[in-house]
């Protein structure tokens, strides 16, 4: 069994991100995720309206929230569409893209709203979880960084280090390393930019092979005292 250490850590925004070409109008092209099915075709016609010259197309349905997975946000990304409403941060290697579409400029993001997270589908807060039998109640941020970040040593602290008493020398085991070997996931990368200290060591992830993609991060924490991993709040069952 597994339990929420600690609720709502970030909601990843949905945001849309406009290119230069917004300046021009009159004809923009854009992609939207299918969770905004309803809500996209309302933003648009709402500034349709107040932006009389403009008239916008938009794509539905949109797919993977990774450029390198989804035709139409790299479509956005390569330049040649001109906005895309995405559900997480846009990643290093879709901003390096995007640069390299826009003569080095970097996108435009406009936050629009948090993740919802009290039910499965809508799973965009992330969270941290630890086995139901770790009496562990809070971690700062200090500490996530100490567990999940190579800048303090090639070992992670032991329970007993953050604070559970009698459990010194019961080391932490770290579910979910997949999500960060290669290319981050959009969690790992929210873990990165809202945890790490900012240009040390901390930002490089301290390598946790064979402990399983985020997909097994729920059931690997519910089978093992010693794990802790983050998700998404949906997938806690």
């Amino acid at each position: 069994m597994q339990s929420v250490l600690w609720v709502n850590l970030v909601s990843i925004t949905i945001a849309a991100c406009w290119s230069a070409a917004l300046v021009a109008c009159p004809v923009l092209h854009g992609s939207a995720p299918s969770i905004l099915r309803d809500l996209a075709p309302a933003w648009v016609a709402g500034f349709e309206r107040i932006n009389p010259p403009c008239r916008i197309i938009l794509t539905l349905p949109f797919g993977p929230p990774q450029g390198s997975l989804a035709p139409a946000l790299e479509a956005f990304l390569d330049g040649q569409a001109d906005f895309a409403f995405l559900t997480r941060d846009l990643a290093e290697r879709d901003l390096a893209a995007f640069r390299r579409g826009h003569d080095g400029a970097d996108a435009v993001i406009v936050p629009v709203a948090g993740g919802a997270w009290n039910h499965f589908g809508f799973v965009d807060a992330v969270v941290i979880i630890v086995h139901r039998s770790n009496p562990i109640r809070r971690l700062s941020f200090k500490q996530l960084a100490a567990i999940y970040s190579r800048g303090q040593g090639e070992g992670a602290p032991d329970w007993g280090v953050l604070g559970n008493r009698g459990w010194h020398g019961h080391p932490v085991h770290l579910a979910g390393g997949g999500a960060w070997a290669g290319e981050e996931s959009a969690r790992a990368l929210t873990i990165r930019r809202r945890i790490f200290a900012s240009g040390s060591k901390s930002d490089e992830w301290r390598a946790a092979p064979s402990s399983g993609g985020e997909a097994d991060v729920v059931a690997r924490v519910g089978a093992d005292p010693l794990a802790i991993g983050f998700t998404g709040f949906g997938h806690v069952d």
